[in-house]
């Protein structure tokens, strides 16, 4: 409700700062008749608007921040309470949204992630997040308002996430030049290439590939065609020594393991990842990661850790803190997935 009436306030502001622009304009072209705006007199008028606005904005996100450091929350209840009217499609679809924020957050949302939320719903809002984002942009993503973290961890500044996004696209651009530099590189000798030299060429792919699912972001286009390389380099070294088949059949589901986002995000030296936050954020990857990780986890037992005891001590005290029962059954039974 504070929250609310704290945006109604600046939303006022805003209205009152336009109303006050129009009157100077009204006056002014009273005085002068015959006088209109030109281009010029427009934009710098659009631009002291958007610019007042921009300030608000900043403000109200200081507030935000603020607030949630300070642990103030709103019932998620709150935010579905004006569903009654929509038609039945829309019910149904703000009850599986309703779900899945009860699942990550509880019954009391961070204000932080309340307001990131009332945009996202709002069509005329760009949304905060990434539709790709980048290791650093996802481990946010994974902190925010999640209560398996700690309590200060919870908490996202939108400071922290512009940080996070710059950090992801210089990491993307830098990724983009070694792959180009890697395929002038080996183009023309590729035809012609040895099996041995084919092999040196097959583990550069690899670990390419496994660099990129440590970066994430925007890079699809070059996953694929590298993807596409160590593909083709398989099927002529097989071709060209079949004895080895198996050999590279191992090598490559070693590697495939590695590309998964979880694991190689965690693996990175300079992971955003800290290290007693392992077991919080392979329980908020999907339930195949959850399942692939439970699957290592008995492979190399006794000694791998995390293992099954540490995953159930850990969702039993996050279920105290109001963590979901259910989202935690569904987490183990994905865990002793075979």
């Amino acid at each position: 409700m504070v929250l609310a009436t704290r945006k109604k306030d600046y939303q006022m502001k805003w209205i009152g700062l336009t109303i006050l622009v129009i009157i100077c304009l009204v006056i002014y072209l009273r005085r002068k008749s015959s006088v209109t705006l030109t281009k010029d007199q427009a934009e710098l008028v659009k631009g002291l608007v958007q610019k007042e606005r921009k300030d608000i904005e900043g403000k109200l996100q200081d507030i935000i921040d603020s607030s949630a450091a300070n642990g103030k929350t709103i019932l998620l209840e709150s935010l579905f309470s004006n569903i009654q009217n929509k038609s039945q499609a829309v019910k149904q679809q703000l009850e599986e949204i309703k779900k899945d924020l009860l699942k990550k957050y509880g019954e009391n949302i961070p204000v932080d992630v309340a307001y990131r939320l009332m945009k996202e719903f709002d069509p005329d809002e760009e949304s905060v997040w990434s539709d790709n984002p980048g290791c650093f942009e996802r481990h946010l993503q994974r902190r925010e308002g999640n209560i398996l973290f700690s309590p200060e961890r919870r908490v996202v500044t939108k400071k922290e996430i512009d940080e996070a996004k710059e950090k992801d696209r210089i990491e993307q651009e830098q990724f983009a030049q070694r792959v180009n530099s890697f395929v002038e590189r080996i183009k023309s000798t590729y035809e012609h290439v040895k099996p041995d030299q084919a092999s040196a060429i097959l583990q550069e792919v690899l670990n390419l590939l496994e660099e990129a699912a440590s970066i994430g972001g925007a890079i699809e286009d070059y996953v694929q065609g590298l993807e596409s390389t160590e593909e083709k380099l398989i099927e002529s070294l097989n071709e060209a020594v079949p004895n080895g088949a198996d050999l590279l059949k191992q090598a490559q589901s070693l590697s495939t393991l590695k590309r998964i986002p979880y694991f190689a995000q965690f693996s990175r030296k300079d992971s955003p990842i800290y290290k007693d936050e392992e077991i919080p954020t392979l329980l908020s990857e999907d339930l195949e990661t959850i399942a692939v990780a439970g699957h290592t986890s008995r492979a190399f037992a006794p000694d791998y850790k995390p293992n099954e005891v540490d995953i159930k001590n850990f969702l039993e005290k996050a279920v105290g803190l109001g963590f979901s029962k259910a989202a935690a059954d569904q987490i183990i039974s994905a865990w002793n997935k075979t």
